[in-house]
Order: structure tokens, then C-alpha cells, then sequence
């Protein structure tokens, strides 16, 4: 029954808003702001309920702003390793463009060198002996294949040698 009459004596307008309260910060008026129900019809538990409620809520408040700043920190050390890549990347490049320079300016000096030698060098007559003829190419033929005869013959000599050697 003290419930339903706490309740009827309420009135219907909020008595104070949480951001509204004196910084005098009495726990009547911070239960009376956050529950409606003047502190003087509130109950203990009650009191102890919405300071509760009151704590929980700056908690969360507390927490959110707690991962709002992780996720600023998260994203400001994403952007400086993103940087700090981007100028490894610059790097690199110019390290390698670098290398390919020297490797071309080395490759065009070896040229150089070459030509040089290669204007050193006289050749004062070019070609091949004309009296090589069909007839001298069969001969070399002819003397290739007798060649091969006598050195297979000799070979098998030499297989037979050796296995009647071993009977």
C-alpha cells in the first residue's frame, strides 16, 4: 500500500534533470533528479537503487570516452605506421632505381671495353680454303667411318681379351 500512495503523490513534471543539478551535489537531490520521487518520500533502498543506477550510467560514460581515446590512439599509429611504410616503399624504389643505374652505367662501360678490344684486334683475311671440294669432303667421310671400324674392331678385341682372360 505505501508504494501505490508514494506513487499517487508524485507529481507528473520531473522535479530536476541529472544536468541540472547544484554542484552542492546532496544525494536527496541527485535520487529526487534521476527518479522523479522528491527525496523525501524515497525510501533507503530506493536511494540506494538509483545512486546505483547513477553510478553504473557514469561508468559507462567513463568507458565510452575510455575507447573513443583508444580508438583515436588505434587510428593515429595505423596512420604513422602507414606513413612510416610509405616512406620504407620510397626507399626502396629509390634504392633500386639507384642499383639499376649503376648496373646499366657498369653494362655500358663493359661495351666500351669491348669495342676498344674489339678495335684492337685485326683480321686481315676472312673465309675458308676454297680447294675443300666435294671429293675431299667424301674422302673425310670415308676416312670418319673407317675410323670408327677400326676402333669398334680394337674394342672388341679388347672386350675379348678380357673375358677369355677371366675363363
Amino acid at each position: 500500500m505505501r508504494r501505490r500512495q508514494v506513487q499517487e503523490d508524485v507529481p507528473d513534471e520531473p522535479i530536476a534533470d541529472a544536468d541540472n543539478l547544484d554542484e552542492s551535489g546532496d544525494e536527496d537531490n541527485e535520487g529526487a533528479a534521476a527518479g522523479k520521487v522528491p527525496a523525501a518520500k524515497m525510501g533507503k533502498k530506493k536511494m540506494e537503487k538509483m545512486q546505483a543506477k547513477a553510478d553504473r550510467k557514469l561508468e559507462r560514460e567513463a568507458e565510452q570516452r575510455l575507447r573513443e581515446e583508444r580508438k583515436k590512439q588505434m587510428e593515429k599509429e595505423d596512420e604513422e605506421r602507414k606513413k612510416q611504410d610509405e616512406k620504407e616503399k620510397e626507399a626502396e624504389a629509390a634504392r633500386e632505381a639507384e642499383e639499376q643505374r649503376l648496373k646499366e652505367e657498369k653494362e655500358r662501360r663493359e661495351y666500351e671495353e669491348y669495342l676498344k678490344m674489339k678495335e684492337a684486334f685485326s683480321v686481315e683475311e676472312e673465309g675458308f680454303d676454297e680447294a675443300d671440294n666435294e671429293e675431299d669432303q667424301g674422302n673425310r667421310l670415308l676416312a670418319f667411318i673407317q675410323y670408327i671400324k677400326v676402333s669398334s674392331n680394337n674394342q672388341k678385341q679388347k672386350n675379348f681379351t678380357i673375358v677369355c682372360f677371366f675363363l
